[in-house]
């Protein structure tokens, strides 16, 4: 369950990122965050939940199986977004290459090496 806490009053400032939900106990949840940016949010706030992804994007990620092939998306007039970030990837676009999994469809460049080689959010090797 990769989310963000978010502020009440504005809900579109992130107040802090949650990674991996480590335990629960009732409505009592525990998470592991990595590389804070931000100040750990005070005891007792109430804030707005969100999860970032949907249960087919955390799909892709966890596949360890997947064939990604770096390519060049096709001069076709068309385009896609990222499966994880929502970016334009079109040949006119500034992410006209990606990685593409016939499983799961195109992410950027930025996205693979992010989520899939470096992990960054220690999805997947929690998978191993």
């Amino acid at each position: 369950m990769l989310g963000g806490m978010y502020g009440t009053n504005a809900p579109a400032h992130e107040v802090f990122q949650l990674h991996t939900l480590v335990s629960q106990a009732g409505d009592v949840l525990c998470y592991a965050t990595y590389n804070a940016a931000s100040p750990l949010p005070i005891i007792g706030e109430r804030h707005i939940f969100r999860l970032w992804w949907a249960d087919y994007q955390l799909a892709a990620v966890l596949d360890l199986d997947a064939q990604w092939v770096h390519r060049a998306y096709p001069d076709n007039s068309d385009h896609e977004h990222c499966l994880l970030t929502w970016e334009v990837i079109s040949a006119t676009s500034n992410h006209p290459t990606g990685y593409h999994s016939a499983e799961h469809g195109w992410i950027t460049e930025e996205a693979y090496q992010a989520y899939i080689i470096e992990d960054r959010l220690r999805l997947r090797r929690l998978t191993l």
